[in-house]
């Protein structure tokens, strides 16, 4: 009984890790994407701002749903969409940040 335990044990703990890593990526977007849409003053922000702020939302939510749905469907084809769309989400805030940081230069 023990041996069919553990086995049962090494067969469902990735996903279990692959699953709560999607929640995880979900909350945490939600969560953010709230906080930052409270408090955005949108006559004021640049579209580039706007932009960047969704694309983190969005890259977030949208890899959780794909982490949520390989370890659901035990299909490797969503953990690869999941992690490309985290890293390109991260590249583009990254080049919009760039680009907000040559438009908008600090005023010290």
């Amino acid at each position: 009984m023990a041996i069919q335990s553990g086995s049962l044990v090494l067969v469902t703990w990735p996903q279990l890790v692959v699953g709560g890593g999607g929640i995880a990526f979900v909350v945490v977007g939600v969560i953010f994407g709230v906080v930052t849409f409270r408090h955005i003053q949108w006559d004021r922000e640049p579209p580039l701002a706007v932009a960047y702020l969704a694309v983190s939302v969005v890259g977030l939510i949208a890899s959780g749903v794909c982490f949520i749905g390989a370890a659901s469907l035990r299909l490797h084809f969503w953990e690869l969409a999941g992690s490309i769309t985290i890293v390109a989400s991260y590249a583009a805030g990254m080049v919009l940040a760039r680009l907000l940081r040559r438009r908008y230069p600090d005023k010290d």
